[in-house]
């Protein structure tokens, strides 16, 4: 193999992967959307810009269960609206505009979904946005 794709992975298990396994890590594919957020705590998102390995976020939108958080919802409905775009767009722009390159994995076969999907390509957040989706995520405010 040339190259080996992990899943789950903590930062100690890709260590002794790469210690390991001489071929580079080409994916590491990790569960991170506004309901879940530990991959920004654990170190995950760290190592992963550090060693420049891709990173995939499966359940970008939890789910679905993001839609049925209504402190969530309250600051997505109201950001989008002032941005003009939908809630799930802004939520998947929540995990495009991390600096660790992320890319989130969509599981949609409806046309209309895609669509809003790519949509969050387009969708640009300050610094202060960002910090507001993710103080709303965890129910506290950042130092």
């Amino acid at each position: 193999m040339k190259a080996v794709g992990v899943s789950n992975y903590t930062p100690a298990q890709v260590n002794v992967l790469s210690a390991f396994w001489k071929a580079p890590i080409a994916a590491h594919q990790v569960e991170f959307s506004l309901l879940e957020t530990a991959p920004l705590f654990n170190g995950v998102l760290d190592q992963t810009m550090e060693q420049k390995i891709p990173l995939y976020a499966w359940s970008p939108l939890a789910g679905g269960v993001v839609s049925q958080n209504t402190r969530i919802m309250t600051v997505l409905n109201d950001m989008a609206q002032q941005k003009g775009c939908t809630p799930a767009a802004l939520a998947l722009a929540f995990i495009l505009r991390h600096p660790a390159s992320i890319t989130p994995i969509i599981g949609t076969k409806d046309p209309a979904h895609f669509r809003e999907a790519m949509s969050a390509l387009n969708i640009t957040l300050t610094r202060a946005e960002w910090y507001s989706l993710l103080e709303t995520s965890l129910g506290r405010r950042m130092p």
